[in-house]
């Protein structure tokens, strides 16, 4: 090697299809990673050859394999926004579009959570479920929400994303950004159009979730965007019980000052 880059690397740096192939005749470990956990599949995503792509998977390069990082070549795409390479894995190279990481990271979220819209749209009209639920129950939207990709929500959204997907606790996209305190996506879920009564399975709607949270600076912020002070969810209670049950004063006359 030399800077670290197998003779294979070398090959695909320079989109040298012989050279691959003879490569992997000699025996050369085709899914072999480097320290920085890049795949000679991942290495050629990043420099944008798709011959070498192509070229690796047919000469058997696990286009699945899941660097150290945790990361697949899709993932990866999915991360830096390299729409090429996205549109070759899923179309030339057979990549699954919803294939979850270990830690349950899908392709779709991860170019949610990076900001990379035109890949959020690229996976999208390539197979990628908008709503796709990982095994924490978790969607592209959720993800794009807690980290704060204003555009990416957008984006989901315009692909048909549904906002009353909730994780394994019973959280929805607003109700997270409510339990974080997030008064920025707060104000864009509910201008995108997030349904601010809509209960949760445990019967929380995003007041009582900041409410419950004790996130009393969105309060203003929620009742300024329309929501039902006096809402009842299914077990008949409003968030002024909700803060009377928890004896947090400053909530009950939070909201109280807003009409409660």
């Amino acid at each position: 090697t030399i800077e670290g880059k197998t003779a294979l690397m070398f090959a695909v740096e320079v989109g040298r299809v012989d050279s691959i192939a003879a490569l992997v005749r000699r025996g050369t470990n085709v899914d072999k990673e480097l320290e920085n956990g890049a795949t000679p599949l991942i290495y050629a995503g990043t420099k944008s050859e798709l011959e070498a792509m192509s070229a690796l998977v047919q000469r058997g390069a696990n286009v699945e394999h899941e660097n150290g990082k945790g990361r697949t070549a899709l993932v990866e795409m999915a991360s830096l926004g390299r729409l090429a390479a996205i549109s070759t894995l899923l179309e030339y190279c057979q990549a699954k579009p919803d294939r979850e990481t270990a830690s349950g990271f899908t392709a779709l979220m991860a170019a949610a959570a990076n900001g990379q819209v035109e890949a959020c749209e690229r996976l999208t009209s390539l197979g990628a479920t908008v709503d796709h639920e990982n095994k924490n129950g978790e969607t592209a939207l959720a993800a794009a929400a807690r980290a704060n990709q204003v555009a990416a929500c957008e984006a989901l959204v315009k692909a048909g994303a549904d906002w009353t997907y909730e994780n394994n606790y019973g959280h929805t996209a607003l109700s997270m950004v409510c339990k974080d305190g997030n008064e920025k996506m707060v104000r864009e879920l509910q201008r995108m159009g997030a349904p601010l009564d809509q209960e949760t399975t445990f019967g929380n709607t995003a007041l009582m979730q900041a409410v419950t949270s004790k996130q009393m600076q969105l309060l203003p912020v929620l009742k300024a965007a329309g929501v039902s002070i006096d809402f009842e969810n299914k077990y008949a209670k409003t968030a002024l019980m909700l803060a009377a049950e928890q004896e947090n004063a400053e909530a009950i006359a939070r909201l109280v000052q807003i009409g409660a």
